[in-house]
């Protein structure tokens, strides 16, 4: 949204030697608000000044010289300027051609010699303000036609390593972000592979050679998860060189080229017995590590480690829930404001990966359980064949 005196570069596409002057004139006599005018006397030139530089708004006349029919210009310009705000400047006091302008996609039409200050800049104003919110309208679509794609293909797939590696490859691609991956905290019976692993990558996409591998950045991560849970919330770190985190850590993040993190957990439900052994399993793991993992984060209110030895806070959640990993995302080309709607995203893909993977340990555990059953049924029958 627009904020006070912010400086707003407007495009004038007209060539009536006068319109340009009276804007400038009522444009340049207010205090509160400012402007940066440029007039050009064709559509052409008008083209060729969108493409080098970026413009608030543009006031269009839909009587230039070199004018297709309105619609026509108005098709060129938002045809590849979508979000560019547009106010048709006019002769013509028609309403059947202003409601036709604002179909074509301008979001105002003002009639020449009839309009005043205020006027003009409150359509300005307005035009640039209703096309962020149908910007953001339109963005928040996308997301939710991706995110119900993204939610379909998780529910569909039987294939616990399909939907993990899909996730971050579709993730990555939808927030143009340099890495995302998915990683385990605790201790598990791999779905992927059927071996006993601990803390791991499982899913990756935009990784270089080597990054799996390392273990500073197995430390690192299964210490975020820590934090996580300490937290119960999003970790969100927009700029890694000035976030309260300790030398070490920013040290082996710059290493790793990134600049801003985004990490989101994954919540699974499951027994308190089980929950509790494989806390205990990932406090050894970190232990181990311990050089890499004390200094990794620096608490921001009380401005000391808080992950040392066996301090480290659970894996079990307050309602229960037991930290199964944790959906993160990099930045490596420059720091970033994570937004609140991508916050939001993460989460609701976080937790219908969760959903996935219980529905896939419960199958597993089925099958398990069945395969256990039918041996013992095998074994007594053999038994009562000896007798």
């Amino acid at each position: 949204m627009l904020t006070r005196n912010q400086c707003l570069k407007i495009l004038l596409v007209e060539d009536d030697l006068g319109v340009p002057t009276m804007i400038e004139d009522l444009l340049g006599s207010l205090s509160e608000s400012l402007f940066l005018l440029q007039t050009v006397k064709s559509l052409e030139i008008g083209v060729g000044c969108l493409e080098v530089e970026k413009f608030d708004a543009v006031l269009l006349d839909l009587s230039v010289s070199d004018s297709l029919r309105g619609s026509e210009d108005l098709a060129v310009l938002k045809g590849r300027w979508p979000t560019l705000p547009i106010v048709v400047l006019t002769d013509i006091n028609d309403e059947n051609m202003a409601r036709s302008v604002l179909r074509w996609g301008a979001q105002d039409c003002l009639v020449k010699g009839r309009f005043h200050r205020t006027l003009l800049v409150r359509a300005i104003h307005y035009a640039i303000e209703r096309q962020q919110i149908e910007e953001q309208l339109r963005q928040q679509a996308l997301r939710q036609r991706l995110l119900g794609k993204m939610i379909e293909h998780i529910r569909s797939s039987i294939d616990p390593a399909s939907i993990l590696q899909s996730t971050v490859a579709e993730v990555r691609q939808f927030l143009q972000t340099d890495r995302v991956l998915i990683y385990r905290c605790q201790e598990w019976v791999s779905q992927l592979d059927g071996e006993e692993q601990k803390g791991a990558i499982v899913a990756g996409d935009g990784l270089p050679e080597g990054y799996i591998e390392n273990p500073n950045i197995s430390a690192a991560l299964a210490l975020s998860c820590f934090v996580l849970v300490e937290s119960q919330s999003v970790q969100a770190i927009a700029d890694v060189s000035t976030a309260p985190l300790a030398g070490s850590c920013k040290e082996l993040l710059t290493d790793c080229e990134i600049a801003a993190v985004i990490s989101v957990p994954i919540w699974q439900s499951g027994d308190w017995e089980t929950a509790k052994e494989t806390q205990e399993a990932t406090v050894w793991e970190v232990e181990k590590n311990q050089d890499a993992a004390e200094s990794y984060i620096w608490h921001e209110a009380s401005g000391k480690p808080q992950a040392q030895g066996t301090n480290l806070p659970g894996s079990i959640a307050e309602n229960g829930n037991s930290l199964w990993g944790m959906l993160t995302a990099y930045n490596c080309s420059g720091v970033r404001e994570w937004q609140q709607w991508e916050i939001d995203f993460l989460q609701h893909l976080a937790n219908q990966v969760a959903i996935a993977i219980e529905q896939s340990q419960r199958k597993d555990s089925g099958l398990r359980l069945g395969n256990k059953r039918r041996h013992k049924k095998v074994t007594r029958m053999g038994r009562y064949s000896l007798t």
